[in-house]
């Protein structure tokens, strides 16, 4: 569980603003693959296909977690088309 902790926090730390949960998602995906193709031990969240990409709901709770005890801060903001 540490380590699924881990990268969304590594991640948030290196890249800063993230647009997107949808994005946040498909950034952890690639990365995971990435790490599968050189044999490197990773966080292991299980994907599925979805409407928009590869989606995680082990993923979604973990960021839910890191909102709530105030790790991770997620902005809501309006987009051009509503």
């Amino acid at each position: 569980m540490f380590d699924d902790l881990l990268v969304p926090l590594l991640l948030s730390k290196h890249l800063g603003k993230v647009k997107g949960k949808t994005r946040f998602q498909k950034i952890v995906f690639l990365i995971q693959k990435e790490a599968e193709t050189r044999r490197i031990q990773a966080s292991s969240f299980g994907y599925e296909i979805h409407h928009y990409g590869p989606y995680s709901a082990e993923l979604s709770v973990t960021l839910e977690k890191l909102q709530s005890d105030h790790l991770l801060e997620e902005e809501t903001e309006m987009t051009p088309s509503g």
